[in-house]
């Protein structure tokens, strides 16, 4: 039951209702049951689940929490007989108020409101008036109520909690620091606030500025000389600007301050766990310095430290430092299955494969139940790579498993010829097995078989084996299934099969997409209001393959203007970034040549396109069948924040002296019309490059690289063939996410949310927000006129028609209604006032 509630409900349903007619409605059923209701939008019927929750277990806090967000606007005060019941209705608000506040901002209101009444000038009701009024943006009126609250509690956990959320609400108005200093346990609370920072900062969330954070960790380390948190986040600092020797010095000392006393179970735990941290971090930086054998030759815990040296000498390709790691390991631990890993990685980078993928073989051996996973993964990787995978697939001892894991690698690579050989070696020993039907159900899709496809998908859905089609699967291949039918002339067959889903399901969006497919568009729009009802979210049919462009057209303007299109999974991606001593000269004529010359398209699918950011010269979007090309011109550095391990590299000078960029990407309504535009992508981005790149960016598997611009290498690029070969050239790129607009970022968000009450104040107000299809080149700005604005997730969201079509995505026309969040908004105005900017750094 718990197993198929996220994938297929009714068969969790099902056996919910066997167990409740042979036991009775447990709490924990009816939380089961009503996750499942809620999950499928029956909020109605969840609610009554939540209920009997509530009738055994008043405590529950996610039962309060799903009520309370259940209840309408008008209905919240229906809450407050479940609080009465509590044994501390104040600290459950507490507990509850920040999780409400996220998901329903009246919800909150309420609770403060409550709070107000029964508990006025209380702890408490301070704390969620302050979320409240954090949640609104009045962080200085946050910070008061915070801040009372943390003065008048007793509870030493409360006090922890009050003082880290007035930390936070000042960091918002940049006095993060001289709040921390305020508060009754400032070690306690630079902790909880520094981990955040560390945490938030990958993601460019973090509250604090680097300045401020700066700031915080000198006032801390003056205070607490001698705390271990101190040394940590002073040597991460120096990391941050490549001075190693620095970071060096500062955890050197650190790790020979006095250990906790023996008998202080708990101080030396944590100790222990600050201490570790010193030590991983000095491992690192004594690699970055070249000095790896000290780094491993000092550790105290040997196997730790060569699996993290021997990750990084690898991600360095420091071949000379993985065959140094292994020998000095090899001496002090030579039983160690990671051994293994790493002699096969050295024999994998000079094609030594059989020597590889012995090594892995006997680590898979030798390694706990729990870490195999690891050595499999590689084996396999190397075997394609090697061209060996048949030989390992016919003397695999698990030829299932091994079948389904290569197959779902030639799947992923689009590889059919080796699918299909693979197809073929199994079926010999396994005719019937299922998972033939499964991979070929892929190919024929991909190539466009609908016969073949209906009769493979049918056989799989029939089957109701769920080793083979996991219950999260069976949903793409019935959506599958009802377009290969209408593709292949079979629409009433097609429309009978759909109604026996929305039967099944109680969901009419099948049924709708098959209607919008059989031209039946009023049906189809009836049908996908009512399954959108249920989740307050159409996305699923505006960003569907194959109708999402017509549930975006015009027909469809009453769905559009109730459920506002998503902007989010649209957005264009950087691809690809050449550089060049020399700025390229590209205008829509001499575009249209290169066009013809390469038979892609006429001259008249090339549109000039705008830009938000001054280093952007000129830009274009070529526009195709799938979707839209893009092209970008501009100087200067294209991302202020990426750099290199090691500047002094000829290939970082040579990016770095480059002071010219030409980008290329690809944007489409979906990721499968994403995956149709790479051809065309790449060999238009080569033929723009020319010979005048020195070299160019590529995120290939997640993560930048720089590459010099050969030829060799530039080909390989351009027919999407493995990179690998060409590692030894390859430059990695530390590409951070840093927000360094954060402080500007502030003052721009504050004057939004003014203006925002301004506008939900004054029905005449006219309020515009603009945004930007291409994050990093600032291209295609869009315009909105507002027509409200909602909070959720903790954040606005603005929801109006577009002014003007977009040039990338023609899909996103002009009157279209969309929803921007508040992060996305580049400018706003008021009237006709002057707009107001978003400050950025590039």
């Amino acid at each position: 039951m718990n197993c198929n509630r996220w994938s297929d409900y009714q068969v969790a349903l099902k056996y919910a209702q066997a167990y409740e007619n042979a036991v009775g409605p447990t709490p924990e059923l009816c939380q089961i049951k009503a996750l499942i209701l809620e999950a499928n939008g029956r909020k109605d019927q969840a609610l009554v689940e939540w209920e009997e929750v509530l009738r055994t277990e008043p405590e529950d806090a996610q039962a309060l929490k799903s009520l309370l967000l259940a209840l309408p606007q008008d209905k919240k005060s229906d809450f407050e007989p479940y609080l009465t019941r509590l044994k501390d209705p104040s600290a459950t608000v507490v507990s509850l108020a920040t999780w409400v506040g996220w998901q329903d901002y009246p919800g909150l209101l309420y609770l403060a409101d409550y709070l107000k009444n029964q508990a006025p000038d209380s702890p408490a009701s301070n704390y969620v008036l302050g979320v409240a009024q954090s949640m609104d943006g009045n962080y200085q009126a946050a910070a008061e109520h915070y801040r009372f609250a943390f003065q008048a509690e007793k509870d030493e956990d409360a006090i922890d909690n009050y003082a880290t959320a007035y930390i936070e609400a000042m960091s918002q108005i940049g006095q993060g620091v001289a709040a921390w200093k305020q508060v009754p346990d400032p070690e306690s609370a630079f902790e909880v606030i520094a981990y955040q920072y560390e945490d938030e900062y990958e993601s460019g969330e973090s509250q604090l500025t680097e300045q401020e954070f700066h700031e915080l960790v000198d006032a801390f380390c003056k205070r607490f000389p001698k705390s271990l948190n101190g040394f940590y986040y002073r040597a991460q600092i120096a990391l941050e600007e490549h001075h190693y020797e620095e970071a060096e010095k500062i955890l050197q000392i650190g790790l020979k301050l006095p250990q906790a006393k023996t008998g202080e179970s708990d101080e030396q735990e944590e100790n222990e766990y600050r201490r570790n941290r010193l030590a991983n971090s000095l491992g690192m930086v004594l690699h970055q310095l070249g000095r790896t054998q000290e780094a491993y030759e000092n550790a105290s815990d040997k196997k730790h430290r060569f699996l993290q040296l021997g990750r990084l000498a690898v991600s360095d390709r420091r071949w000379d430092v993985v065959q140094r790691l292994l020998q000095l390991h090899r001496t002090h631990e030579p039983d160690d299955p990671q051994l293994h890993y790493f002699a096969a990685e050295l024999a994998a980078e000079e094609s030594l494969w059989d020597e590889a993928i012995e090594a892995l073989k006997e680590g898979i051996e030798k390694s706990p139940d729990n870490t195999p996973w690891m050595f499999k993964y590689r084996l396999r990787e190397i075997l394609i790579e090697s061209n060996r995978w048949m030989q390992y697939y016919t003397t695999s001892s698990e030829p299932k498993e091994t079948f389904d894991s290569l197959a779902n690698s030639f799947s992923s690579n689009e590889d059919w010829e080796s699918l299909n050989r693979l197809i073929a070696e199994h079926r010999k020993d396994w005719p019937r097995d299922l998972q033939i039907t499964k991979h070929q159900a892929n190919i024929s899709w991909d190539l466009k078989n609908n016969p073949a496809y209906i009769q493979q998908a049918k056989r799989l859905l029939d089957s109701q084996d769920d080793e083979v089609i996991a219950s999260y699967q069976k949903s793409s291949l019935e959506d599958r299934l009802l377009i290969a039918l209408i593709r292949n002339g079979q629409a009433k067959e097609a429309v009978k099969l759909a109604k026996t889903y929305q039967r099944r399901d109680n969901d009419p969006a099948e049924l709708a997409i098959v209607s919008v497919m059989t031209g039946n568009y009023a049906e189809a729009g009836r049908l996908a209001s009512l399954a959108t009802a249920a989740n307050d979210d159409a996305s699923r049919f505006y960003t569907h393959d194959e109708v999402g462009p017509t549930f975006l057209g015009s027909r469809f303007r009453k769905l559009q203007e109730k459920y506002p299109v998503g902007m989010s999974y649209d957005r264009p991606t950087n691809a690809v970034i050449f550089v060049s001593e020399e700025p390229w000269q590209l205008d829509v004529a001499s575009l249209s040549d290169k066009l013809r010359e390469m038979e892609l398209h006429d001259s008249s699918s090339v549109v000039s396109l705008k830009s938000l950011r001054d280093e952007v010269k000129d830009a274009f979007a070529v526009r195709l069948e799938s979707g839209s090309l893009w092209i970008a011109t501009g100087s200067g550095k294209y991302d202020p924040d990426w750099s290199f391990a090691d500047d002094s590299a000829p290939l970082a000078a040579a990016a770095n002296q480059s002071p010219h960029w030409l980008a290329v990407g690809r944007s489409a309504l979906t990721e499968p019309r994403h995956e149709k535009l790479k051809d065309p992508f790449r060999r238009l981005a080569v033929r723009l490059a020319g010979e005048k790149s020195k070299a160019f960016y590529t995120a290939e598997d997640w993560s930048w690289e720089l590459f010099p611009a050969k030829e060799e290498i530039l080909s390989a690029w351009q027919n999407s063939k493995d990179l690998k070969p060409f590692q030894r050239d390859r430059l990695s790129v530390e590409a951070s996410s840093r927000n360094r607009n954060l402080a500007t970022d502030r003052e721009f968000e504050s004057k939004l949310r003014q203006a925002v009450r301004t506008f939900q104040s004054s029905p005449d107000t006219r309020l515009e927000v603009l945004i930007c299809l291409s994050k990093g080149a600032s291209l295609d700005p869009l315009r909105m006129v507002v027509k409200s604005v909602n909070r959720t997730n903790g954040r606005m969201q603005f929801e109006g028609p577009l002014v003007g079509a977009s040039k990338l995505i023609p899909e996103l026309r002009e009157g279209l209604h969309v929803r921007f969040e508040d992060y996305e908004i580049r400018a706003w105005r008021i009237n006709s006032e002057p707009p107001v900017i978003r400050v950025q750094t590039h």
